[in-house]
């Protein structure tokens, strides 16, 4: 499984996903306790599915990214109108933060 572009089941998409919607929830809910133990577990559950191989589990990670993506951005089309704002606004929005280096420039800082 060395090639990181290697397709997701359904079930482990979805269980990226659930995964990432614990982590909003603890984020959420100020609790420390618990959105340590989601990115632990979330960090040992792709490892453990990569068995060794390290390229597999820098895909898996990046797939969990990108799962977490598709939480926050549905998160956030949910809550655009409570926010007072348009579903363009809420894309123009996403834009703008993609376009935003200053998260990798922090990186490598």
């Amino acid at each position: 499984m060395g090639n990181p572009n290697y397709h997701l089941t359904k079930h482990e998409r979805a269980e990226m996903i659930r995964a990432h919607a614990g982590l909003v929830t603890a984020l959420v809910g100020n609790d420390p306790d618990a959105l340590d133990g989601q990115l632990k577990s979330i960090v040992r559950e792709q490892s453990e599915a990569s068995q060794g191989d390290v390229k597999a589990f820098a895909g898996r990670m990046a797939k969990q990214v990108e799962a977490g993506a598709i939480v926050t951005r549905h998160l956030l089309m949910s809550l655009a109108p409570r926010l007072e704002m348009t579903e363009a606004e809420a894309h123009e929005l996403f834009a703008s933060i993609y376009a935003d280096d200053s998260i990798t420039d922090l990186m490598s800082e």
